[in-house]
């Protein structure tokens, strides 16, 4: 039985945010922020907390360095969060929430509502819910719902039956971005039943069968011949499960409305499949009216053939010119002779103009952080992007905004930041992919005084010295017999204590090279290069995001088994290459750590980044590296680069590799649940962004000259 208890709505939210973040720490500034309290206010409401948590013996531990988190068993997390649902579900809701509710459940209702009932029902006062409704009335009025108050009758909303479904639509393409959307339809399990927007979808809007319907209609778009940008297919099936829902309240469209009116509904593609999908749930024949409806946002969505055929605009490399010199004239700097400012800018604005042409989102996760600590140069970029709209023929964004001016803030790291003196290193092995990242990662993490410049495979070794001759240090896995033999360190991939005890010797003996700082290209990857990269990251961030995929083996395991989930046939371009990319990879340089082995390999048979974890249930023996042979595999991790892949992107799906020394990495993967691992890695690769950025800013607050606007 549940148990009866009271705290205030904010209390509420302040412990729900303990138990959804499991056993990781939350810290109490970011949690003020969220609430819009101050961090007094926390502490004082956590006293309350920790006295219920009591109860269930819980505890709220403190990391001294990360915040607080929540102790106890899983069995006791499960009671509280149930009682509170049972007390309390009504109460979690921010003003914009609550107003978002409101609207809801105005037209859901068949009858005028009391303004008490909506108190009691969301757990504020009347006069709040007086305040939400004088601010959802006027956007209700701009879609011709009438807003009925009146003492003693009640609340209720008028209006045609199109304009509800129109205001439901608006008012849930606000509550999550098309990538949330996505990402709701591919982890489901991820967020069901974690608030009340989440539990509406269930219980109200019958979201389990968006989940079927989208993989329905995701298969027939991918093959069609008609264009649907990420954007346009989220709102198409968030209309239809508007539709659905209305239909099964008994709100039928019955008549025609100035939306619907038009001469001829030409044939839309999905049509016919959706028109199935509803006379399968609802067991009847879907009306005219619905149809027309339907057919109407469905052509709304559509683009024609001619439409996805054309060649987008691209930027040319004068224009750019133009662009980067206006913005010389701002910042009072000279950039434009930097041909890789100009390359990098015009390389991520040709894919960029596709996305936006399409109607897909540009998404940047660092856009907050960059426009605060990089505002002269993202203003800078403001005030120049209408010599590039002018050409290309979209607006830009404000998270593409933020991208440029990360190429602008690099460019300018470039012209004015000093090398620091340190022992510089090249990591060679026969692919930077896996082996490269995770050796240099160690060796920073162990030597301290190892500046890496650069990871190379051997093929390219040769030509990057010629160039490069600038270098203390040649660090390889493998025999280099063309190099000066005095610079070359030999050891394992795993970097074990011997090698580093040999670099430590190596390093003692090494009188730095006195030479001209400019000379050595790029400065150094854990720097300038990784903040550079910054603003292709976004996109790789998408990829492995949207191709983050978690399988377990119950029988023996195969890769041909392994890729042949469905829904990898959108990221694969040829099943039986990869496979083949894998296997030689393989031989040539096993990567075992722990009970994890790593398949890594770049490859024509993957259109995009993609990330799989294996989970083997019985162990499997499998070659390694080190002289111990054998080892006993239990959990398989898969990365994969497309062969055109930029530095940009393989740096990024790297860092997975590179953050195995991370226990707490190896024990997500090894027993937290997919949602979790994607939620793990993901993390990793937001703060590596993140880190760089603040390093960058740490960099230019120290120069003496910084430009200014």
């Amino acid at each position: 039985m549940s148990k009866e208890f009271h705290l205030l709505p904010r209390q509420e939210r302040i412990l729900v945010a303990f138990l959804d973040a499991d056993r990781e720490c939350v810290q109490i500034d970011e949690l003020a922020e969220r609430l819009k309290v101050s961090q007094r206010t926390i502490h004082r409401d956590l006293k309350d907390v920790k006295g219920l948590l009591a109860t269930y013996h819980l505890k709220l531990k403190r990391d001294r360095h990360k915040g607080l988190y929540l102790e106890g068993s899983l069995e006791d997390r499960k009671k509280i969060r149930n009682d509170i649902y049972f007390n309390y579900k009504k109460v979690f809701f921010s003003p914009e929430e609550r107003q978002f509710a409101l609207v809801v459940t105005l037209i859901a209702a068949d009858s005028p509502l009391k303004l008490y009932s909506l108190s009691h029902t969301f757990g504020v006062s009347e006069s709040t819910i007086s305040h939400d409704l004088d601010e959802i009335h006027p956007k209700l009025s701009d879609y011709q719902i009438e807003l009925i108050r009146k003492p003693g009758f009640g609340i209720e909303v008028i209006g045609e039956e199109v304009n509800k479904r129109l205001v439901l639509f608006e008012a849930f393409k606000q509550q999550l971005s098309v990538e949330e959307w996505l990402n709701l339809l591919e982890f489901p399990s991820q967020t069901k039943n974690k608030s009340y927007f989440h539990s509406l979808l269930y219980s109200e809007f019958q979201f389990d069968k968006m989940i079927t319907l989208d993989k329905m209609l995701r298969p027939i778009i991918q093959k069609s011949e008609s264009l649907y940008g990420d954007q346009d297919y989220v709102y198409l099936l968030v209309q239809l499960m508007i539709t659905m829902n209305r239909i099964g309240r008994g709100h039928e469209l019955n008549q025609m409305s100035k939306l619907m009116e038009r001469d001829e509904i030409e044939h839309v593609p999905l049509l016919e499949k959706v028109e199935r999908f509803l006379t399968f749930i609802f067991k009847k024949n879907i009306a005219p009216y619905e149809e027309r409806f339907i057919s109407t946002f469905l052509m709304h969505s559509h683009q024609s053939p001619n439409e996805q055929n054309k060649e987008y605009q691209s930027v040319s490399k004068e224009t750019i010119f133009t662009f980067v010199r206006y913005i010389e004239s701002l910042l009072n700097l000279s950039l434009h002779d930097d041909d890789r400012l100009i390359k990098g800018i015009e390389s991520h604005l040709n894919t960029s103009i596709q996305r936006l042409n399409k109607g897909m989102t540009v998404y940047n996760p660092l856009h907050d952080k960059i426009k605060e600590q990089h505002q002269d140069y993202y203003l800078a970029c403001k005030e120049s992007k209408g010599i590039l709209e002018q050409e290309i023929g979209v607006t830009l964004p404000e998270d593409e905004l933020s991208f440029l001016a990360l190429y602008i803030a690099a460019a300018a790291i470039r012209k004015n930041t000093l090398e620091k003196q340190h022992v510089k290193a090249i990591v060679v092995c026969s692919s930077g992919i896996g082996t490269g990242h995770f050796l240099a990662s160690r060796i920073t993490q162990e030597l301290k005084g190892i500046d890496i410049v650069k990871i190379a495979s051997m093929i390219t070794l040769k030509n990057w010295l010629k160039e490069n001759k600038a270098i203390d240090l040649i660090i390889s896995t493998v025999s280099l017999s063309f190099v000066d033999s005095d610079k070359i360190v030999k050891v394992s991939p795993l970097l074990e204590a011997r090698d580093i005890r040999l670099l430590r010797e190596k390093m003692e003996n090494i009188a730095p090279i006195q030479r001209d700082r400019l000379t050595l290209t790029p400065p150094t990857v854990n720097d300038e290069d990784k903040i550079y990269s910054v603003a292709h990251y976004g996109e790789a961030l998408l990829q492995i995001k949207r191709n983050f995929r978690m399988y377990t083996f119950s029988h023996s395991f195969s890769l041909q088994d392994a890729l042949n989930d469905a829904t990898l046939d959108q990221v694969l371009s040829d099943k039986g290459k990869l496979i083949i990319d894998l296997k030689e990879r393989e031989k040539k340089d096993p990567f075992v750590y722990q009970d994890l082995a790593v398949l890594h390999c770049r490859s024509t048979g993957v259109r995009e980044l993609l990330v799989l974890v294996f989970r083997l249930e019985n162990a499997v023996q499998w070659e390694s590296e080190s002289s111990a042979g054998k080892k006993n595999v239990k959990h398989i991790l898969l990365l994969s680069t497309p062969m055109s892949s930029s530095e940009e992107y393989i740096n990024m799906i790297s860092q997975i590799s590179a953050n195995l020394i991370d226990e707490a990495l190896l024990n997500t993967i090894r027993s937290s649940q997919e949602a979790e691992v994607l939620d793990g890695i993901m993390s990793i690769l937001i703060k590596y962004m993140s880190d760089r950025i603040k390093r960058v800013n740490g960099e230019l607050a120290n120069e003496k000259n910084r430009p200014s606007l």
